[in-house]
């Protein structure tokens, strides 16, 4: 969805930076949000003089998570990969999917595959990141005979 801003909105909204060097950051050819055919040299012309032209922006993308915005998908990228979670037992296609915090993942897990509750219930070993969910009955049956000298079939 696009949103429709004047000059004077853009302004405004560059203004409300923390400084100098934020704006400079983010006017570079970064501006990739903006959908129309005006290059970045022409939008910083405009800005710096008094303009009614209008710009068509994605804005700037939000974590659902936090709430917090973020200038471009890249830095959204870059902040979901360092402060939520993903299950690496999924299949690929799955892998952009995020969890908020250890305990959401670990509640996907045990739901979504097969869990060695002994493990589970040991809280060290579980924030360690060692193994305590299997993808396959196979690797959980593998882990049981190793680990805990248990067969299970």
């Amino acid at each position: 969805e696009h949103k429709v801003v004047t000059s004077s909105q853009l302004k405004i909204h560059l203004h409300g930076m923390k400084s100098s060097n934020d704006y400079r950051d983010h006017s570079n050819p970064k501006l990739t949000n903006f959908t129309n055919t005006k290059d970045v040299a022409r939008l910083s012309n405009n800005l710096r003089q008094e303009s009614d032209e209008v710009y068509f922006m994605n804005g700037h993308p939000r974590c659902l998570f936090c709430s917090n915005f973020h200038f471009d998908s890249a830095a959204l990228y870059i902040h979901m990969q360092a402060q939520h979670h993903t299950c690496l037992l999924c299949p690929e296609r799955f892998m952009f999917r995020y969890y908020k915090n250890v305990s959401s993942l670990h509640e996907h897990m045990r739901r979504e595959h097969i869990v060695c509750d002994t493990c589970f219930s040991q809280q060290e070993r579980r924030l360690s990141g060692e193994a305590f969910a299997f993808s396959t009955f196979r690797e959980y049956s593998n882990h049981m005979g190793e680990y805990h000298c248990v067969s299970v079939r």
